[in-house]
C-alpha cells in the first residue's frame, strides 16, 4: 500500500504545476490589455472563487496523500536499504527548517504557512516509502516530465496565445514567436526552461531508455529553446558535461562526435558574429549590468538580512507590503539572497549543510546513475544563481526539480552496491543478448555444444 501511495504522490506532485498553471491561475483567457505578460502569477491575477477552491482541495489532497505514505510506511517493517540516504533527508529538512524557525522566533511570524511544509513533507514521505530501483523509477519520472514537454508543444500549436508570454527581455526573435516566449504548462518561461533542462538530462541519461528516447530528447530540446531562459541554457550546458561517464556508457562513434561538433560550430557561427558586432551596445545596457533588474531585489534582501542577521525578516518577506521588498517581487532571484533575507544565518547554515550533503551524494552515485545525479545537481546549482528553487513555497516546477533530485539520489544511494546497466553502442537502449541468442535455435545449440566440447577438451588436456 505504501508503495502505491508513493507512486500516486509522485504523480500528483509532478503534475501539480500543470494543474495550477492551467486551472488555478486563469491563463486561458487574456486580460483586457492584451496577452498575458510574463505569465499569470498570484500577484497579477486573482483567481475566481471556484479556482481558489480547486487549489485548496488539491493542496489538501496532496498533503493527505503524503501523510498516508508516512503512516503506511512507518507501520510496515523497515526495509534493509531505508537507512541509506538518511543524511540527505536530514539535510533537506534542516534547510527547509530555516524559514520555519525564523517564522517562530523572528519578529514577523509566518511559520503557519502550509507551503513551507510541503517540500520537507514530500521528501520525508518519499524517503519512508519502500525503496525503488532506478530501473523502475526512471520510466515514471520520464513519463511525468513528458507531460510538460509534449503538453507545452501541443498548447503552442493549438492555442498559441495561451501558451506564449510577452517579454521585455527576448533572447531570440523567432519569426514564429515574434517577441514572445513559451511558457506552456507552467506559469513562467524560466520555470518551463529549467524543467525542460531537467527533462533533457533525464531523457539523455544512458540508463533504462526505450526506443523513442531520441524523439523525447529532441522535443525537450525544442521546449528548452523556445522558453528562451538563459539560466536554463547555462544549466543544461553544465549538466551535459557530467553525462556519459567513462566506464558506464560506451563512447559515441568518432565520426558522430566530429559531425556533431561541426554542426554545432556551423549553427553557432552566425550567432557569434551577431553577438560580437553588438558588444559595445550590450556592455553599456543598463538591463544587462543590473542582471535584468535582479540587483534591486538583492539589495532589498540584504536590507532585510541586516535588520536581523540571525533570523532574517522571516518567510513573509515577499508577501508583506511593509517589508523591505514592499511586495514588488515574489522571490529574491537568488537562493543565497533568498535564504539570507528570509531566515538569516540560521537558514544559511541549513543551506550550506544541504549543499554539502547533496554534492557528496551526487559524487558517490555518479557512476551508478551514469552521471544523472551530478547532472541534476548541476542544474539545481546553476538555477540557484538567478532563481530561488529551494525556497519550497507551494506547487511549482521548482518543487518538481527538488523531488526529482531527491528521488534520483535516494534510488542511486540505495542501489550503489549494484553495477549500472550497460549501454549498447547503437541508438537504442536494448538489453544485451546472450552470447548466441542472436542465432537461430538449431545453430545456437550446435555452437553451445562445440563450446562445451572445447571446454572439456581443454580441461582434460591440463
Amino acid at each position: 500500500m505504501a508503495a502505491r501511495l508513493a507512486t500516486a504522490a509522485l504523480w500528483v506532485i509532478g503534475l501539480s504545476p500543470a494543474f495550477f498553471a492551467t486551472v488555478v491561475w486563469d491563463r486561458a483567457s487574456s486580460p483586457p490589455g492584451g496577452a498575458v505578460d510574463w505569465g499569470a502569477t498570484t500577484a497579477e491575477v486573482t483567481p475566481t472563487d471556484w479556482r481558489l477552491h480547486a487549489g485548496e482541495l488539491y493542496a489538501l489532497a496532496t498533503i493527505t496523500l503524503l501523510v498516508a505514505v508516512l503512516v503506511f510506511s512507518l507501520a510496515a517493517p523497515p526495509p534493509a536499504a531505508r537507512h541509506r540516504g538518511v543524511s540527505l533527508v536530514v539535510a533537506v529538512i534542516a534547510m527547509y527548517c530555516g524559514p520555519v524557525l525564523s517564522g517562530l522566533f523572528g519578529a514577523h511570524g509566518g511559520a503557519g504557512d502550509w507551503r513551507l511544509w510541503l517540500a520537507p513533507l514530500a521528501v520525508a514521505a518519499l524517503y519512508a516509502a519502500p525503496p525503488v530501483e532506478l530501473g523502475e523509477l526512471l520510466p515514471r519520472l520520464r513519463a511525468v516530465l513528458r507531460v510538460y514537454t509534449w503538453g507545452s508543444l501541443g498548447a503552442l500549436v493549438i492555442m498559441p496565445d495561451w501558451a506564449l508570454s510577452t517579454s521585455y527581455i527576448v533572447n531570440l526573435r523567432l519569426p514564429v514567436m515574434g517577441s514572445s516566449r513559451l511558457l506552456g504548462l507552467t506559469n513562467h518561461p524560466i520555470l518551463l526552461g529549467v524543467l525542460a533542462a531537467a527533462t533533457l538530462v533525464v531523457e539523455l541519461a544512458p540508463l533504462h531508455r526505450r526506443r523513442l528516447w531520441l524523439l523525447h530528447s529532441a522535443a525537450a530540446a525544442v521546449v528548452l529553446l523556445l522558453a528562451q531562459s538563459r539560466t536554463a541554457w547555462m544549466a543544461t550546458l553544465v549538466a551535459l558535461l557530467f553525462l556519459y561517464r567513462r566506464g558506464v556508457a560506451r563512447r559515441m562513434h568518432p565520426l558522430l562526435v566530429r559531425g556533431l561538433a561541426l554542426a554545432f560550430v556551423a549553427c553557432s557561427l552566425p550567432l557569434v558574429l551577431a553577438l560580437t558586432g553588438q558588444i559595445g551596445r550590450l556592455a553599456s545596457d543598463g538591463e544587462l549590468t543590473s542582471v535584468h533588474g535582479r540587483t534591486e531585489v538583492w539589495e532589498m534582501a540584504m536590507l532585510a538580512f541586516h535588520s536581523d542577521p540571525l533570523w532574517g525578516y522571516g518567510p513573509t518577506l515577499f508577501s508583506d507590503r511593509f517589508s523591505p521588498v514592499r511586495g514588488l517581487y515574489e522571490h529574491a532571484h537568488s537562493q543565497l539572497y533568498q535564504t539570507l533575507g528570509t531566515s538569516g544565518l540560521i537558514g544559511m547554515l541549513g543551506l550550506l549543510a544541504f549543499a554539502a550533503v547533496l554534492l557528496l551524494a551526487a559524487s558517490r552515485t555518479a557512476r551508478v546513475s551514469a552521471g544523472l545525479s551530478p547532472s541534476l545537481v548541476a542544474i539545481t546549482t546553476v538555477t540557484c544563481l538567478t532563481e530561488a528553487p529551494l525556497r519550497g513555497v507551494g506547487f511549482s516546477p521548482y518543487l518538481v526539480l527538488v523531488v526529482l533530485d531527491i528521488t534520483i539520489l535516494l534510488a542511486a544511494v540505495r542501489g550503489s552496491g549494484a553495477e549500472p546497466e550497460p549501454e549498447p553502442a547503437g541508438l537504442y537502449t536494448l538489453p544485451h543478448p546472450a552470447p548466441h541468442a542472436r542465432y537461430p535455435c538449431g545453430v545456437r545449440k550446435r555452437l553451445e555444444a562445440v563450446g562445451s566440447a572445447a571446454a572439456t577438451h581443454t580441461g582434460s588436456g591440463r
